[in-house]
């Protein structure tokens, strides 16, 4: 393994240590290919440090990657990458520790490489020795004073159970919309029966996970004449214009989602509610969610982004307003596409998601995205007790597949003279983009 170049302060792991006694070291000075290191933690006077050859220190991932959040540094391209293959490590890890029994190191090793081909077994190894420094994972203790590589075992802690149960949980309402779709499938074919059967399963659904300040209903946003599936408005600052049972209209300002819920996802149905969220009044303010809820289809999936990247190509010549797009498409235990601007910050980006696990996440995700545009008017905090996995688990368990991307067309002329319309509209992307992370409150 290529030796790092470090810095005064990052952290690492010594590849001498042996696994019963692996530490977190950070680093004091480097000295040509010798790096002077100390133990990391509270500061003990004096302090105790020694002097360790640099190809034998690696990074430790997980706690450079904290140093940076608190110390407020940027990480860099290769950085970032690393902890972004570190964090499916560790959620790989987790998943197939999860029913407690002991893992053998190097089985556990050979798993993790056949669902992440992509990494080398040198990264995986300094992941497992990152997990167990931070008491992540826990190494069965020898009982002669000397564990053999090939003997060592690994237990998942209390805390890595804990979340590998939280997103068990969350998977496990697609199973329950699944189930009860299926049985009802079986006694009634009526199509429009079906289809108003399977709205309200996703609406009794929401209704039982979302907080109290959300109403979800079905009905009209004021100023748009489609009635749309559910719409998912703040019923603590606003009032509907109308209500009659779970019939509404509502002012646009206290919409934050709408749902277009199809039983079976076909090309006509998918332009149909394309067609639907595109009509929604103009928002001024932060941007709703818009997605779309279907129980089956025969699209492939290639051929599904290329349906929706097609419509706004046809559909979108002048882009005035960033995430107007379509949020999310999810097709229960089949198919997740979500939206969003990476690496072209003027481009929409569709992405086809895929779970390593092979788990049915799909509505899982797709109702964990919902929730990061629901919001109080206060600054948010980091969602610690949602029902729902957090954006971490979204970027751990699934990979990208980057296809269907279409060019924005952002008007900017010389006479604005509030700099134009292009910089208005970065300038809303990337306050969005800090908000979605919980960075910044609207």
């Amino acid at each position: 393994m290529e030796a790092p170049t470090f810095k005064p302060n990052d952290f690492c792991i010594c590849l001498d240590d042996p696994w019963t006694a692996v530490r977190s070291l950070a680093v004091e000075k480097i000295q040509g290919d010798r790096v002077t290191v100390r133990r990391d933690g509270l500061p003990i006077y004096p302090v105790e440090t020694e002097v360790i050859a640099a190809d034998r220190l690696v990074y430790n991932p997980y706690r450079n990657a904290a140093h940076r959040a608190f110390t407020n540094t940027n990480a860099t391209v290769e950085q970032q990458r690393q902890l972004d293959q570190a964090v499916l490590v560790r959620v790989v890890t987790a998943n197939i520790t999860a029913d407690r029994q002991a893992a053998e190191l190097t089985d556990l090793k050979q798993r993790i490489a056949a669902l992440l081909p992509e990494l080398s077994a040198d990264f995986i190894d300094v992941c497992l020795r990152a997990m167990t420094v931070s008491s992540a994972l826990r190494v069965e203790p020898a009982k002669k004073g000397k564990i053999a590589p090939k003997k060592i075992k690994l237990f998942a802690s209390e805390d890595m159970l804990r979340s590998e149960q939280s997103s068990a949980f969350a998977y496990s309402f697609a199973d329950d919309l699944s189930n009860q779709s299926r049985r009802f499938g079986r006694l009634v074919v009526h199509r429009g029966t079906a289809g108003g059967y399977r709205e309200e399963l996703l609406r009794a659904l929401l209704r039982r996970t979302l907080a109290e300040r959300y109403h979800v209903a079905t009905g009209f946003i004021d100023g748009c004449d489609l009635q749309l599936d559910i719409i998912i408005y703040d019923r603590i600052d606003y009032a509907p214009l109308f209500r009659q049972g779970d019939l509404v209209v509502v002012p646009m300002d206290s919409v934050r989602a709408v749902l277009e819920v199809k039983t079976r996802l076909t090309t006509g149905t998918l332009k149909e509610s394309l067609e639907h969220l595109d009509s929604l009044p103009f928002e001024i303010a932060a941007p709703i969610f818009k997605g779309i809820f279907a129980f089956e289809t025969d699209i492939p999936d290639r051929k599904l982004l290329g349906h929706v990247a097609k419509f706004y190509e046809d559909s979108m010549t002048i882009w005035g307003q960033p995430f107007d797009e379509v949020t999310a498409i999810c097709v229960l235990e089949r198919q997740l596409v979500l939206s969003g601007y990476a690496d072209n910050p003027t481009r929409p980006v569709l992405s086809l998601m895929r779970n390593l696990m092979g788990r049915n996440f799909q509505a899982a995700v797709f109702l964990d995205t919902m929730q990061n545009y629901l919001r109080t008017p206060a600054p948010r905090v980091l969602p610690d007790g949602l029902t729902w996995r957090s954006r971490v688990e979204l970027g751990a368990t699934s990979r990208d597949y980057l296809t269907g991307m279409w060019q924005v067309m952002m008007e900017d002329t010389d006479s604005d003279e509030e700099g134009g319309a292009r910089d208005r509209a970065l300038a809303r992307i990337a306050r969005t983009v800090r908000w979605l992370e919980n960075d910044d409150p609207w």
